[in-house]
This record gives structure tokens, sequence and C-alpha cells, in this order.
């Protein structure tokens, strides 16, 4: 929890510096109405620490997981992308909260056993709580049970393929 704290602590000035300005904004209609589209997720990291740089395979990652309906882009700027990453040496834990209505940051410990099991489908799941934490059946951002296995379970059934169950393309509202 303290390692939760620092992190929260330090991206917090960093997104002020960088002129994202951090609030914990409560939610409304309005705000899921100014979430971003996932069809187009805009996406900055912060700081990619060379061969663990979740750019390199993140935009093929989410549209395989969106199974070709979502794009994801990197951006040169913090305050245009709809998700920040923090990318942490070393064991840790793997989260994301909203930065305000628009943006999610996400923090990923690339040392974790969930990164080096799961990889690059870690990423794409916390970038995806901006569209599925705050809807019934879920429990901490995560779905209840297992019916349609997917990336965003309680339980990491999903991951194998890493793809988005039916349930989640909806959620995503990347449906057809």
């Amino acid at each position: 929890m303290i390692i939760r704290t620092l992190v929260a602590i330090a991206l917090g000035i960093t997104f002020v510096l960088n002129g994202v300005y951090f609030y914990q904004a409560g939610r409304s209609d309005t705000d899921i109405d100014r979430r971003p589209d996932a069809r187009m997720v805009r996406v900055y990291v912060l700081n990619p620490l060379n061969a663990a740089d979740p750019r390199l395979g993140l935009p093929a990652a989410w549209e395989h997981a969106t199974e070709g309906r979502g794009r994801l882009s990197l951006v040169a700027r913090p305050d245009d992308a709809d998700a920040v990453i923090m990318v942490l040496p070393g064991d840790g834990d793997n989260f994301s909260w909203r930065i305000n209505a628009r943006q999610r940051a996400v923090v990923i410990s690339v040392g974790s056993a969930t990164v080096r099991r799961l990889g690059i489908s870690v990423v794409v799941h916390e970038i995806a709580h901006q569209w599925c934490c705050d809807i019934g059946g879920v429990a901490d951002g995560h779905w209840l049970d297992d019916d349609e296995p997917g990336l965003m379970n309680a339980s990491t059934h999903g991951y194998a393929q890493g793809l988005f169950s039916p349930r989640e393309l909806r959620a995503l509202g990347l449906t057809e």
C-alpha cells in the first residue's frame, strides 16, 4: 500500500508538471459521455524501460484484443492521451485509476509474476478499465463470473488468448 501511495504521489506530480491536472472526480452521466472512444485509444508511456517498453507491442495487442474493432496510437504528450502508462522496474502490483473523466493512469510493474506470465495483455487489461470498471456484475473492476472468459474476468482464464469476450466488447462499445 505504501508503494501505491508513493507511485500515486509521483504520478500526480508528474501529471501536473506535464500539464495534465490530477483530480479525483465524482462519477456522473456527463463523465461517462466524455470517455474516450475505444475504437481509437491514445496512449502515452511516461517512462519506458528499454526491453520492457509496452509501446513495442501495444498497438497490435489492442487491435488483437478487440478483434480488429479498435486501434491504439501512441502520442507524444500526456495531455493528448486517453491512458498514461507508468512502467516501474521490479515486482509490484499492476493497477489503474481514473485521472479525470477522459483519462486513466496505468501502473505496470514489469517484474511482477502477472506481467512475466501474461505479458502485454496486462497493459491492455488495465487500459480497458476505462470502460468496464463501474457497471453492474463487477467487483474491483473485474467480472464476477467466468461465463464469458475474457481479459476483464476476476480470474485470468481469458488472458490466454488475449481477447476481450463478447460481453467486454459490448462494455467497450465495440459491437458490430
